[in-house]
């Protein structure tokens, strides 16, 4: 029995980083809204690149924190850890590339869609009403 709570609670903590690192991934997009990636590294961002390693190292202390005080010196963490298949750690740090394309793709459309509304809106605004408008 105290072999599966370790189990578990070891999964929970490896969740619990990939988790912190998948969301890390995603707001990286969301750093420049107007720029794509590639045009605006968002590494210029010195705020968004210290938040974003404090939560990861921070996440990483508090499991580190958590396995010490529920496992003591356990080697069951470890074991558990190495007998994971290799697709599963592939998979878990792979995912992040796909999730990085998958953002730039949807913030392509967002901004494709907001140069439409802008010249949608500047095409409105040069009609007789928005042609005589103080604004």
């Amino acid at each position: 029995m105290k072999d599966r709570t370790t189990h578990l609670l070891t999964a929970q903590v490896c969740a619990a980083f990939l988790l912190v690192l998948y969301f890390v991934v995603i707001s990286a997009g969301f750093v420049h809204s107007s720029h794509l990636m590639w045009q605006r590294s968002p590494t210029r961002n010195h705020c968004w690149v210290a938040i974003s390693l404090l939560l990861i190292f921070g996440q990483l202390f508090y499991n580190q924190l958590l396995l010490q005080v529920n496992l003591g010196s356990s080697e069951l963490p470890h074991k558990f850890l190495a007998s994971l298949p290799l697709h599963v750690w592939l998979i878990s740090f792979l995912w992040p590339i796909l999730l990085i394309g998958i953002n730039l793709l949807v913030k392509q459309a967002e901004i494709k869609a907001t140069i439409r509304q802008q010249r949608r809106a500047r095409f409105d605004f040069n009609t007789k009403l928005g042609m005589n408008s103080p604004f």
